[in-house]
């Protein structure tokens, strides 16, 4: 509000310009009534706080003056008298329209407690009560002839008291003076310090009064302010102007120290309107200038910790506008913040006009939670999860929104990995029980086959029948065992290997799923040496290079080609092709071709590459011919591919043969005669009774004596009531009541010596590691021909009859 300060005494109106001031006011200044007349014509101020002793238009005059004139009249008017005070002269400032009357001195606080009681009362009861109307000129001057007859009167003995009312104004004006919080410095036209409150001064620059009072104000500045433009911005004042200089500059404290300072100067002016001094008033803002730094620094930091963010974050208004953006996001856009603030979230995000479907930013601005969601982006082809934030003033209304997307592409990838060997290890557990049963079946039909080829002469036309059903029987285990690399993982199994029948197996079941636009062509010699390998891995090789060429096929057809033959590597005159040099030596030479598109010469290196493919999107991952690779070279193979664009692809794969070649499958009608039993008596467990019947009665002919059980718990049984009684345990492994291991166990807390062995179709409780460390003498894997049976229980006795000396 703007304040007229009326006062005549020039330091009471440069206190009351200061206490208006310091409550964040205005303060307009007049001298006397009739200049503040003058003032309150132009300006229009909204309370006049007025003396009543002044030369020319006093007090009184003002009122009436202030009355007469309809714009003023509303105006509220405080009267503050040292000299008028006593009731009478109240009461006619009271009825001349005064709102208050106050009597000087009086202390800072309880004089603005009055004038804000004043200011309060403008817009209610002041509006409502109507001024007295103006004296007649007659009336007025009577009474006011009357008012200052007495008043001098009474100002002849009040002349007495002068003296002590000076001195109690100059103890107040120093009380005041010295309770400022600011160092308050008066100094004289030359900048030479004549006062200054000592507390203050102690208190933020460590000096004593003392020790600066007749120095020069240049003193605190003098190193680090010219003296000539402190000079300037402290001396260039007018009274007409009442110019108040404020700047910021560093002060020198006396232990050399340096504080932010606040200075702001005003000068002191005589009657004539001559400056005669100044005052300076010194403010400490150290803390201030620290905590805008720190503010400055937090605001930096908060700056590099945003844009560090890998996520890509925005801050958006209620309309889903950008305002800021962070540095992974313009590096995820290939743009400058400039280019993306001001845009909407769904334009970056969806490429859509309008915000997706449930979109979190808009839940957020309607209920004021968190909310997330799954986002494509079809442009960058990813995939990101939306969290939107509201961010709340401390009013609880909604000023933005943080929106933080994460690309979450790679982890929808894994999880799909994820899903997919989930769906295997389904696979897996379904094949294996499968195999389970299904090797128990074998196991039977190769027993009871081979015990009926034992009894059919060699001249029997039934013989070559029997034959056909029991290799029918090997293809199906062969079968089995692959069905079982998806149910279990597990070191490579090298042994040696006819890889015709492998690569005869995996053909018929490619022939399935091919389709009759592809033919096949096979040149398989069936008397190809043994090579020494893992046949599951090498029914994996040959099954991805015919995937491979089946895919540079599938759309125009052609054939797949097929051969495999041995082949001898000398140091010269080799026929393999230049970019293929194995060592010296004879090898099984793997062939697959296609008549498809070909590779070009340029992708030759790449081609077996990890991850390197040439397929669509969802049709490959780039693994097939890289695993193939790391198969054959795990074998001492060579691999290479021939062909150029558009004459289709040749891969080949060369396996080294075995030095010895001794061994060779053996006919399931070779006789048995040198692994037969002497009188040895064996506990058979197996809960099917047919692979039990045949067993016992397959050991039995070859001198063993068996007691066969279907339950483990009865073996366990027959087992306590003589436990000497048996040379050897044969058991299972998967069955109700006790498995294998725990029949085992039980057994071994009896007889420590007792050989065993165990026969499964499948399990996932026991492998060849762990046979050994519980002394398991044979692990067999159903399904079991005659000769691995016998074989397997004369090795076990035999072999515990060594241990123990026998």
């Amino acid at each position: 509000m703007k304040i007229l300060i009326v006062e005549d005494y020039l330091e009471d109106r440069e206190l009351m310009r200061r206490i208006v001031e310091h409550h964040g006011h205005e303060a307009i200044e007049a001298g006397d009534g009739q200049e503040a007349l003058a003032l309150a014509e132009r300006e229009t101020p909204d309370l006049i706080v007025s003396d009543l002793l002044m030369p020319g238009l006093d007090g009184f005059g003002l009122l009436k003056a202030i009355a007469e004139r309809p714009r003023l009249r509303q105006v509220p008017f405080i009267v503050y008298s040292a000299i008028y005070t006593d009731l009478r002269e109240k009461e006619w400032a009271l009825s001349l329209g005064a709102d208050a009357f106050l009597v000087k001195p009086l202390p800072p606080e309880a004089l603005w407690e009055e004038i804000e009681r004043v200011l309060s009362a403008k817009g209610q009861a002041h509006r409502k009560r109507q001024r007295p109307a103006p004296k007649e000129e007659t009336e007025f001057l009577k009474e006011y002839s009357t008012t200052v007859a007495y008043r001098l009167e009474q100002k002849v003995k009040e002349l007495q008291d002068t003296q002590s009312r000076l001195a109690v104004s100059e103890s107040r004006y120093r009380l005041l003076f010295l309770s400022l919080q600011d160092v308050i410095f008066i100094a004289d036209p030359s900048l030479q310090i004549t006062d200054v409150n000592q507390p203050a001064l102690r208190r933020v620059l460590g000096f004593e009064s003392e020790e600066v009072v007749g120095g020069e104000l240049c003193m605190f500045f003098d190193d680090i302010l010219p003296a000539a433009e402190l000079k300037r911005r402290l001396c260039q004042l007018t009274p007409e102007r009442g110019e108040t200089a404020r700047f910021r500059t560093p002060v020198r404290r006396r232990d050399g120290s340096l504080i932010a300072g606040q200075v702001s100067t005003c000068g002191m002016f005589d009657l004539a309107g001559r400056q005669v001094g100044a005052i300076v008033s010194l403010r400490d803002v150290t803390r201030e200038e620290t905590a805008t730094e720190e503010a400055r620094l937090a605001h930096q930091e908060w700056d590099r910790t945003f844009d560090a963010i890998n996520d890509v974050v925005t801050v958006q208004d209620r309309e889903m506008l950008i305002t800021r953006i962070n540095a992974a996001g313009c590096a995820l856009f290939h743009a400058q913040p400039g280019d993306l603030v001001g845009k909407h979230c769904y334009e970056l995000f969806t490429g859509l006009d309008a915000p997706c479907e449930g979109c979190p930013v808009v839940e957020s601005a309607n209920d004021f939670q968190p909310h997330s969601q799954e986002v494509h982006h079809a442009t960058l082809d990813k995939t990101f999860q939306v969290t939107a934030i509201p961010i709340l003033d401390q009013g609880g209304q909604l000023t933005g929104i943080a929106h933080f997307a994460r690309d979450i592409t790679e982890q929808k990838e894994v999880e799909r990995q994820l899903r997919q060997a989930q769906k295997l290890e389904s696979i897996g557990i379904l094949a294996g029980g499968i195999a389970h049963d299904f090797n128990n079946i074998l196991t039977a039909i190769f027993g009871y086959g081979e015990l009926l080829d034992m009894k059919l002469p060699e001249s029997s036309p039934e013989r070559e029948d029997l034959r056909q059903v029991l290799d029918a029987a090997h293809r199906a285990r062969e079968l089995v065992r692959q069905i079982l690399t998806f149910s279990r993982s597990g070191e490579r199994v090298f042994e040696p290997l006819a890889l015709a029948p492998v690569v005869k197996e995996a053909l018929k079941l490619l022939r399935a799923s091919l389709p009759a636009t592809i033919a096949i062509q096979q040149e398989i010699d069936r008397e190809c040496r043994l090579v020494m390998a893992d046949a599951t891995q090498i029914h994996q090789v040959i099954m991805n290079l015919c995937t491979n060429a089946f895919h540079a096929m599938r759309e125009t057809g052609g054939t797949l080609t097929v051969s495999l033959r041995e082949v001898e590597v000398r140091s010269e005159g080799n026929e393999l092709p230049t970019w293929h040099s194995p060592p010296p030596g004879v090898y099984l030479q793997l062939t697959v071709g296609d008549t498809g598109s070909g590779v070009p010469s340029y992708l030759t290196e790449k081609i077996f590459e990890p991850y390197f493919t040439t397929k669509e999107r969802g049709e490959g991952t780039g693994l097939g011919l890289s695993v193939v690779h790391g198969i054959v070279l795990a074998h001492g193979g060579h691999i290479g591919v021939e062909g150029g664009e558009g004459r289709g692809a040749i891969f080949r794969v060369y396996l080294p043969t075995m030095a010895n070649q001794d061994e060779h499958p053996v006919s399931p009608a070779v006789r048995l005669a040198n692994i037969s039993g002497a009188g040895e008596r064996i506990l058979l467990v197996d809960d099917e009774l047919t692979l039990a019947q045949f067993e016992e009665r397959a050991l039995t002919a070859y001198g063993y004596r068996v007691t066969a059980v279907t339950s483990s718990e009865e073996a366990w049984e027959v087992f306590s009531a003589r436990p000497r009684h048996f040379d050897l345990l044969m058991t299972d492994m998967t069955m109700p009541g006790l498995t294998g291991i725990e029949l085992i166990e039980r057994v071994r807390g009896v007889r420590r010596d007792l050989p065993v062995i165990v026969c499964t179709g499948f399990s996932d409780l026991i492998d060849d590691q762990r046979a050994r460390e519980m002394d398991i003498s044979a692990l067999l894997m159903k399904p079991l021909t005659m000769r691995t049976l016998v074989k397997t229980v004369r090795e076990a006795l035999d072999s515990r009859g060594r241990e123990q000396g026998v």
